[in-house]
């Protein structure tokens, strides 16, 4: 064996050894590249649960908001509705009101004849009766625009409140039949 040889050797050795070292850092990092990439394996799943939840969670709150509105519109169409049949009986009130106070007025200023001098006639104004009826329950609408009778005028609508206000005629009594008339006779 020659210097030269042994020489050669002996790098060959150095650099068996230098790749052996390496090689083995090599394998350290391939192993922690694996560990990198299994952990990110985990959080790309992870991941997808928590948008899967997330889309869940956000399809229940449409569904509720959905629901929320309906029921919104609902209430919304039968306030509408109320505030119209509302708006409706004032008018009606205030009209009735408006009514009688004339009525009254009218009885007041022009008596009725009665065939009496004025200096006979005791100055009484006559009391005015109302008579009330009883009120009709209130009917659920099939539908709101039967209610609301947007066809219905004005000259309409203030007969059928004078038809409501109108007192029931009160009934005549009969008469008891003369002495000496036949039964079944016209009197």
């Amino acid at each position: 064996m020659t210097f030269a040889t042994l020489l050669l050797q002996t790098i060959f050795s150095l650099l068996v050894i230098a790749a052996l070292a390496y090689g083995v850092r090599l394998n350290r990092k391939l192993v922690e590249l694996r560990d990198g990439q299994a952990a990110f394996a985990r959080a790309v799943a992870d991941l997808d649960g928590a948008a899967a939840r997330a889309q869940a969670g956000l399809e229940a709150l449409r569904v509720a908001t959905d629901t929320a509105q309906a029921e919104l519109a609902d209430r919304v169409d039968e306030a509408r509705l109320l505030a119209g049949r509302l708006e409706a009986a004032v008018s009606d009130a205030a009209l009735s009101v408006r009514r009688l106070e004339t009525a009254a007025r009218a009885r007041v200023a022009e008596p009725e004849p009665t065939g009496r001098t004025e200096a006979e006639t005791p100055h009484r104004p006559e009391p005015i009766i109302i008579k009330r009826t009883p009120a009709r329950p209130v009917e659920p609408a099939a539908e709101p625009a039967a209610l609301a009778r947007p066809s219905e005028t004005s000259t309409e609508r203030l007969r059928r409140v004078a038809a409501l206000l109108r007192p029931e005629p009160e009934p005549v009594p009969a008469r008891a039949p003369r002495a000496g008339a036949r039964p079944g006779a016209a009197p």
